[in-house]
């Protein structure tokens, strides 16, 4: 019982015990580097979008390979990476999602279809 959220809520305490922090709804709008390498993300906040910088050593982007390299980081950054390439033969594609539904009747008792 409880879906996808689940994952989350049981991961985050041990990322936050092993001294790791988990932001929410903080919306990622650059990759940052220093020196060729990745140090850090600037986030925005608040209707004015203000951004945030926010450092760490090490740095992991969920936000999908087209995202990460053709619009997160910088180009000086991902022209040097394989993965620019792959990038530019990408087309968009379908979306997946999940829906978790608990339900305290049987499915004949539903009357559902097969």
């Amino acid at each position: 019982v409880g879906g996808a959220s689940e994952l989350a809520f049981n991961i985050i305490p041990v990322i936050e015990k092993a001294g790791g922090k988990v932001l929410v709804r903080a919306p990622v709008s650059e990759i940052l580097t220093n020196r060729g390498k990745v140090c850090g993300v600037r986030v925005t906040r608040g209707s004015t979008k203000e951004g945030i910088d926010i450092f760490a050593p090490i740095i992991i982007s969920n936000a999908g390979l087209y995202n990460t390299f053709e619009q997160l980081l910088p180009k000086t950054i991902s022209a040097k990476s394989y993965y620019t390439d792959i990038c530019k033969g990408l087309k968009p594609g379908m979306a997946a999602m999940n829906v978790f539904v608990g339900m305290n009747k049987s499915g004949k008792e539903l009357k559902l279809k097969k």
